[in-house]
């Protein structure tokens, strides 16, 4: 929109400048004289024009204080519910890193609660505020957060989720108000657009009768110069159009840049659940040598420490430290951006990827049920790959259980050869999709999610990687659980 109205406003410069220079030619070789009735029609182009560019200012501030409202509302769902996890991950840690994270979250859903309530409300969204009480039980809500994090008792924790489950509902409603509202205002904002076409033939009128017409009958005296005139302006015109094709390219490029940065940002969060499971993995271990260490240094001490307690100890450290290993061993495998193929066990690749997210699983009381019919079967292809396509889905599958509030929310893996392709399956109990929606499953920025929380191009990714890199396939279908994804992936690359 905003390239349009800015060539609409090159055309009307382009006008003025140039009914600008018949006016100067004819009074030049005078032949006219300014005649009453300009003044009144270049106030009235006057006016209608500022009138429009007031419209347009209007229309743009509209836009974007709409789209922070709606970013604001749907962010504060999310913050309600983090702040539940980290409430729980401070309670039983008691890291003030994690104090540090919990403050931040409380302060900023407090701040945006009080930006989104000092906005002028519609009766509907006052109703759900105010009447509901929504406003309420937020405050008390991060009244209880602070509580937490000033005492750290655990049995604030059932209270601070009941409210977090209270309020959710409302949250929603009040998104989808937003939503809502401002779909009305872009219908407001098709009016407006009427109005300023309206405005802009309006002016288009009064130039051609009290500008345009009277200067064509004086211009007509001097033919030759209004050749060397037009032409002159016609070549002003192509560098207008000129210009206007660039501009065009630059916002071409800006949306490519933007679709790059969104793609990093898909690329960001999954790189941050895999940083949450790897630290998960490492706790144990580490707990483990620490023990073994100190207990160690006490047997020392009292001079208790004999051959056997030590190497009992010590071998006890270096099986903790293998384990460590093997962690970052498959963090390494799964950061790695190079398209390296390798000859590899699928069955203990899947492991390794499934043990990277089980942690963030069980932490939803989601079960995982794994089926590798053929424990044997060799692979030549990515590693890194695989992985990355494998915790999308599955991470999606826990979003949707989530999201829907299954009872006994479970996700099941198989994988078996047939002919010459390896099959993965990958299928949950949350319901499925909507029909109308599977065709756009793996179709760029489509999602379910709201904007604040998902950018529509997780699958996207994962088909690209099955069919452009792996030279596979995959489908998704509903099966009488749930969602089921397919993935056919070749015995070689």
């Amino acid at each position: 929109m905003s390239i349009a109205y800015n060539y609409l406003l090159d055309i009307l410069r382009y006008q003025l400048k140039w009914g600008g220079t018949k006016v100067f030619l004819m009074l030049k070789k005078k032949l006219i004289s300014l005649h009453n009735r300009y003044i009144p029609a270049l106030t009235l182009i006057a006016v209608f024009s500022t009138l429009a560019f007031i419209n347009v200012q209007d229309i743009m501030h509209s836009i974007e204080n709409d789209g922070k409202l709606i970013n604001m509302s749907g962010r504060q769902r999310m913050l309600s519910q983090s702040i539940v996890l980290n409430s729980q991950e401070y309670i039983k840690t008691k890291e003030m890193k994690v104090h540090k994270i919990l403050q931040d979250e409380a302060n900023l859903m407090h701040k945006e609660h009080q930006y989104l309530i000092k906005n002028p409300l519609s009766l509907e969204l006052h109703t759900i505020y105010y009447d509901e009480k929504l406003n309420r039980d937020i405050n008390n809500f991060l009244a209880n957060v602070n509580r937490i994090l000033l005492t750290n008792e655990e049995s604030l924790l059932p209270v601070l989720q009941h409210d977090s489950k209270n309020i959710l509902p409302r949250l929603n409603k009040a998104v989808e108000l937003y939503e809502k509202e401002n779909k009305e205002k872009l219908m407001v904002l098709k009016d407006k657009e009427k109005y300023l076409y309206f405005l802009t033939l309006v002016t288009l009128l009064f130039e051609a009768i009290f500008i345009f017409y009277p200067a064509s009958k004086k211009i007509q005296k001097s033919e030759e110069e209004l050749k060397i005139e037009v032409s002159k302006k016609t070549k002003e015109l192509e560098n207008l159009n000129q210009n206007l094709l660039k501009k065009v390219a630059e916002e071409v490029e800006k949306n490519r840049e933007k679709e790059q940065k969104l793609y990093e940002q898909e690329k960001m969060t999954q790189m941050m659940e895999m940083i949450g499971n790897i630290a998960h993995h490492w706790r144990q271990p580490l707990s483990v040598i620490t023990t073994a260490t100190s207990g160690m240094q006490l047997q020392k001490k009292y001079q208790t420490l004999n051959d056997e307690s030590f190497e009992k100890a010590t071998a006890n450290i270096l099986q903790q430290s293998e384990n460590l290993s093997k962690t970052i061993e498959q963090f390494t495998h799964y950061i790695n951006l190079e398209n390296i193929q390798s000859s590899f066990s699928l069955e203990e690749h899947l492991t390794e990827t499934l043990d990277i997210v089980d942690f963030t699983l069980k932490n939803f009381g989601i079960e995982l049920i794994t089926n590798i019919k053929q424990s044997d079967i060799e692979i030549y292809s990515n590693k890194t790959h695989i992985s990355q396509v494998l915790l999308n889905i599955i991470y999606n599958a826990r979003d949707i259980l989530i999201e829907r509030n299954i009872k006994t929310p479970k996700v099941y893996i198989t994988s078996e050869k047939i002919d010459n392709n390896f099959v993965i399956c990958i299928e949950d109990n949350g319901g499925g999709i909507k029909e109308n929606d599977l065709k756009k499953v793996f179709e760029p920025y489509f999602t379910t999610k709201h904007k604040s929380i998902g950018t529509g191009l997780g699958l996207n990714i994962c088909y690209s990687i099955v069919t452009i890199e792996l030279k596979g396939n995959i489908f998704v279908e509903n099966s009488s659980r749930g969602a089921l994804f397919t993935i056919l992936l070749p015995t070689s690359l």
